[in-house]
């Protein structure tokens, strides 16, 4: 599937969230045609199934877990299952998001609020906290959060996705060489779009 002009990431063992749709799944591909072994995950099985076919219709090959990433417990055994399958992680791509778009203000349930702030800002740290050691093993590591122009400057359309900031303190791991940073998705037509692909 690779050859020898696009094997950037020959070598790195990467876990990809949201994998089942969307932008985690177009990352998903991508990251297998340059060289990684790549551990899908998402709650959506049968999405994952369709990323996987894709990747295999393309001659790839990828790891495929289901997990709720606003579940601990979920995210620890899929951390160690993930390793298990590829070895310690060199790159985490949080991808996995979930948009509800939300009356005004007065009007969210906490329902919506929470099941929204579970998924991204909860789930895109625990993801962090539980790879963050095996790229300490590896002695460095890449952390990619996805995110949207919301991020930055609101969501008008749903105040709880709005208010999600991307979690990219480096301060507690860069001493361990493991860099953070978000990419922040623009729709055609200047309006901002969901950050990732299906929920985690």
């Amino acid at each position: 599937m690779t050859n020898d002009n696009s094997v950037r990431l020959q070598g790195k063992k990467a876990i990809i969230t949201g994998a089942g749709s969307g932008i985690g799944r177009e990352t998903s591909i991508r990251f297998v045609q340059e060289g990684a072994q790549v551990v899908l995950v998402d709650r959506n099985t049968e999405g994952m199934k369709q990323t996987l076919q894709s990747i295999q219709a393309l001659g790839g090959e990828a790891h495929a877990i289901q997990a709720d990433i606003s579940k601990e417990s979920q995210i620890q055994s899929m951390v160690n299952t993930a390793i298990a399958s590829v070895g310690d992680i060199n790159i985490l791509v949080n991808a996995a998001a979930v948009l509800i778009r939300t009356q005004q203000t007065h009007q969210v349930s906490e329902a919506e609020w929470d099941l929204i702030m579970n998924t991204n800002l909860k789930g895109t740290f625990l993801c962090c906290k539980h790879v963050i050691p095996s790229m300490i093993n590896t002695g460095s590591g890449s952390i990619i959060n996805i995110s949207s122009v919301s991020g930055i400057r609101g969501a008008g359309y749903s105040l709880p996705y709005g208010v999600c900031l991307l979690y990219t303190s480096p301060s507690p791991t860069r001493p361990e060489r493991i860099g953070v940073g978000g990419v922040w998705v623009l729709k055609k037509g200047g309006g901002g779009g969901g950050g990732g692909g299906g929920g985690g």
